[in-house]
């Protein structure tokens, strides 16, 4: 039957396109950074996502001010001057606190602003606790 072959090549056209893409799971309210679109659409987000099949955590931040942060080392004194902090920490902090935001401090402001490849190369682990409800990245097919 044509239609049944038809369907069964749509049916594998959409698997295989699944296999090379990633999905961000945020709630509507979430706003990304300005360099998320280039950090995503690099080779190094693909050999981590896509080929070794690893989710990945956003760590995420909430603001008291309109204006967001365009650059990393902004986003830290907004921090630092206690005008932003972690997602929910202050008030669910079993939320986010698995992210570890003071490694991600550490590991990030090591990268050049703008370099993608640092990104990846300063990655780091991330376990889950109970109630921990992260912002991630990972393959469509996953």
């Amino acid at each position: 039957n044509i239609a049944l072959l038809d369907a069964r090549r749509q049916h594998l056209r959409l698997n295989a396109s699944l296999d090379k893409s990633a999905v961000l799971l945020v709630d509507v309210d979430f706003r990304p950074s300005a360099h998320l679109f280039k950090a995503l659409h690099s080779r190094h987000a693909a050999k981590r996502i896509l080929n070794e099949r690893r989710v990945v955590v956003c760590p995420a931040f909430e603001s008291a001010i309109e204006t967001c942060a365009k650059t990393l080392p902004e986003l830290k004194k907004l921090v630092d001057d206690g005008r932003a902090e972690g997602f929910h920490l202050s008030h669910f902090p079993q939320g986010h606190t698995p992210t570890r935001f003071e490694h991600f401090w550490k590991q990030s402001m090591q990268c050049k602003d703008g370099d993608v490849s640092d990104f990846w190369q300063e990655a780091y682990q991330v376990t889950y606790e109970n109630l921990f409800e992260p912002y991630i990245i990972m393959a469509s097919a996953d």
